[in-house]
């Protein structure tokens, strides 16, 4: 019986140090999670800033096409 006794003992100084563990974890993750929401935050971000600026090049693309075809379309009127 002092061997059972002993060995829920041990178990029970096992699984408070597990449960210690637990808690510890369960500090931390609020932590991880706070960090992990920044992090796709400032993705987020780049990612819009990189939209922004392919969007301001294709516009400026599409700009400069335009402003040949009206050009092209401006010269044929002279040679008219």
């Amino acid at each position: 019986m002092a061997k059972l006794q002993d060995a829920l003992e041990v178990f029970m100084e096992e699984l408070e140090k597990i449960q210690a563990s637990i808690d510890s974890i369960k500090e931390i993750n609020p932590s991880i999670d706070s960090k992990i929401n920044e992090i796709k935050k400032l993705a987020l971000k780049v990612e819009i800033s990189n939209l922004e600026s392919a969007n301001q090049l294709f516009l400026k693309n599409l700009e400069n096409q335009y402003l040949k075809i009206d050009e092209k379309n401006f010269n044929k009127s002279f040679e008219k």
